[in-house]
């Protein structure tokens, strides 16, 4: 075995040697110019500070507008909403959960003054609603959510009371009506409260511009000082926000400075006046000053953008906490001399390349493996243990990384690595196209096969159906048996993706064709797949619980595309696709209408498509039997079913191998011999997938 030495006989001799040839020399540095490089490097660190408390402020404050249009969109968008009320609690109760920041979330209806909102009482969050009988007095109902069911909400606080309150005569109210975008007010007192408090409001209008009511939400000041005194600069630090003539939003917490904070604001806002456009163009201002024989480190700087309220970000931090240290560690600095330089360099050169060599490596490995980009290049050797040690755990690092991108989505680990956070249970409601694939009859074929041979099969069959979804952009979520589960347009953005998804679905096919013919040779069966393909917004995220989960998909959208890869058996189709799929794609792809399904848990029906390939890049014969299969189809919902039998047994003729075509003609011969009642729309229950 190779002779090491460890990093610290190392780091050991190279002190000695440097401190042996330097001790016999002393030169003095000017305090003075120290002193201002070390005043620089504090000024310069002081920025990076306040830029870090304001992100923070952006990110406590900022998503109370994106809150807000959620509630637009998805949760309060009709007055039945207002109606339905246990329904959108269940809704509303989530978001106060997953935003403790805010302390109520609320909508006012303009035409009523009833209104609806959560908000954190006693540490519950209760639901809240109010509105006028037909006396006109105000009735104000608050429930709690235990399990699935509403209780009523007691108060321990009796002297809470909501009468005489109308929110449209709220600041709140008012500021939202006279602004076509989501306004911050300033801080005012809560109704029959003490407390102060600052909201964001949005006026909700239709289309032709009426005002229909005001979504709104509280950020209570004495919470955003809490979180402020929290995120400060330092120990002995002031942060405070004011607007721009002069008026405190949030306090700076109690501590020795505290009681000072208003004279520390004045002397911080001195140099706006002077120099305004740094502020006005998103940047700020970082000044000294002395105040009761003191110096101090200032920094303002603007917020407002992104959701966050305008007004201004000061930090003031005393000099003695950010450079008395540095400072002491320069004075000292100032009485070491270097004597003999070209020896000591010599040896530094000598000994520095033996350590940088390898950490160079190490560093570009590192930085490449932070973007999910692993090589397969094994570390040059070192006498260095500590660095044989640490490129021996890089080396099963990346093996290990390279194991983990074939369990999970490689676009998943990549999107891990480059945020640099643990990943945690939750996820967000996005656009999606889901694809269900699954291999058809392979228990028939796996029946006489040994184990290896089953896994062999299936492998072969299932490289097909993840590489070319992945090849498009797509993410292969999970398997599922003999089959997989994919999507487009996560984690990694992708537009255009029902486009995209339906080109994979074609293309797997395709490939299964040519597989299936080298297969023929070796007279083996043919693969078989059904794919469902389906658009919509799901819930995408992680799922499980804390100490493991998945990536995954939920919702409407993703069981319906499940149903529709299980529908291929009843139509003898390959691929199946739902209707805002078809939307979407139809002037891309030539489709044909299958049939108007319901299925179980859904109460909508729902029209299902057949993609036949490229628009001008499918057969004239096939296209023609389309033609006569659409005919039928509009016979058919015209309840002409025994004119729409004869049309069907047409399309089959002209598409001999077209299972779907046969179904809809027997289904058109029963329904001739026993026709439906009025309510029969043309759907077809489907009961099982």
């Amino acid at each position: 075995m190779k002779q090491m030495l460890t990093l610290r006989t190392i780091l050991t001799v190279i002190s000695l040697s440097v401190l042996s040839i330097t001790v016999g020399g002393v030169l003095l540095v000017s305090f003075f110019n120290t002193r201002a490089t070390v005043q620089q490097m504090a000024l310069e660190l002081m920025e990076q500070q306040s830029e870090a408390v304001q992100d923070k402020i952006s990110t406590y404050l900022g998503p109370g507008v994106q809150l807000i249009e959620f509630l637009n969109r998805a949760v309060l968008n009709t007055s039945d909403d207002l109606k339905n009320w246990q329904q959108t609690g269940s809704e509303l109760v989530p978001l106060a959960e997953l935003f403790p920041q805010f302390s109520w979330i609320y909508y006012a209806d303009h035409a009523t003054g009833d209104l609806i909102g959560v908000n954190r009482t006693e540490g519950e969050n209760v639901l809240h609603r109010s509105f006028f009988d037909e006396s006109g007095r105000r009735i104000v109902d608050e429930h709690v959510l235990e399990g699935r069911t509403w209780v009523p909400f007691v108060r321990s606080d009796t002297s809470v009371s909501s009468e005489g309150y109308d929110p449209r005569e709220r600041p709140w109210y008012q500021a939202a009506v006279a602004s076509q975008e989501p306004v911050w007010t300033r801080p005012y007192l809560f109704f029959q409260q003490v407390t102060q408090g600052i909201t964001v409001a949005w006026a909700h209008r239709n289309t032709q511009g009426e005002l229909l009511g005001v979504y709104a939400i509280d950020v209570m000041l004495e919470d955003l000082k809490e979180f402020l005194g929290e995120i400060q600069a330092g120990e002995n630090s002031v942060a405070m926000i004011f607007y721009g003539d002069g008026e405190v939003m949030v306090e700076p917490r109690e501590n020795r400075m505290a009681k000072n904070a208003r004279s520390m604001l004045q002397k911080a806002r001195a140099p706006m006046a002077r120099n305004p456009e740094s502020l006005l163009s998103g940047g700020g201002i970082t000044t000294e000053f002395y105040l009761h024989n003191t110096w101090y480190f200032a920094r303002v700087s603007k917020l407002g953008g992104a959701g966050v309220p305008e007004g201004y970000l000061a930090v003031v931090v005393p000099a003695f906490d950010i450079i008395e240290i540095a400072r002491d560690n320069a004075l000292i600095s100032t009485v070491v001399a270097i004597v003999l330089v070209g020896i000591s360099i010599f040896i530094s050169i000598r000994f520095a390349r033996i350590i940088s060599a390898p950490l160079s490596q190490v560093s570009v490995d590192m930085a490449r493996i932070a973007k999910y980009d692993i090589s397969i290049e094994p570390y040059a050797s070192s006498y260095i243990y500590e660095m044989a040690v640490v490129t021996g755990a890089l080396e099963k690092m990346k093996a290990s990384l390279r194991a983990f991108g074939r369990y999970v989505p490689s676009d998943l680990v990549k999107t891990a690595l480059e945020s640099g956070q643990e990943a945690e249970v939750g996820g967000k409601t996005q656009e999606l196209s889901v694809m269900f694939a699954d291999l058809a009859g392979f228990t028939s074929i796996s029946e006489n096969l040994s184990p290896d041979e089953v896994f062999s099969e299936l492998s072969s069959c299932l490289q097909v159906l993840t590489s070319v979804p992945e090849k498009h952009g797509g993410a292969m979520l999970t398997f599922l048996g003999d089959g997989v589960l994919a999507v487009f347009n996560a984690p990694a953005q992708l537009p255009h993706h029902p486009e995209i998804a339906c080109r994979a679905a074609l293309e797997i096919t395709e490939c299964l064709d040519q597989l299936n013919q080298s297969r023929a040779s070796e007279k083996k069966p043919a693969f078989k797949v059904r794919i469902g393909i389906n658009s919509g917004e799901v819930l995408v995220g992680n799922v499980g619980i804390k100490k493991r989960f998945s990536y995954t998909v939920l919702g409407d959208a993703v069981n319906l595309a499940s149903r529709l890869e299980g529908l291929n058996k009843i139509y003898g189709t390959q691929i199946l696709a739902g209707e805002q799929c078809y939307r979407k794609t139809q002037r891309m792809y030539e489709w044909r209408c299958v049939d108007l399904i319901s299925v179980v848990g859904r109460e909508q029906s729902e029209q299902i498509y057949e993609p036949l390939g490229p628009t001008g890049r499918v057969a004239a014969e096939l296209l023609q039997a389309r033609d006569t299969y659409h005919q039928a189809w509009q016979l058919y919902l015209h309840r002409e079913f025994l004119q729409a039998a004869r049309m069907f047994d047409l399309a089959q003729q002209q598409r001999p191998a077209d299972l779907a075509a046969g179904v809809m003609q027997l289904r058109c011969t029963r329904l001739d011999a026993e026709p439906p009642d009025d309510s029969w729309d043309g759907s077809y229950l489907a009961m099982s997938k």
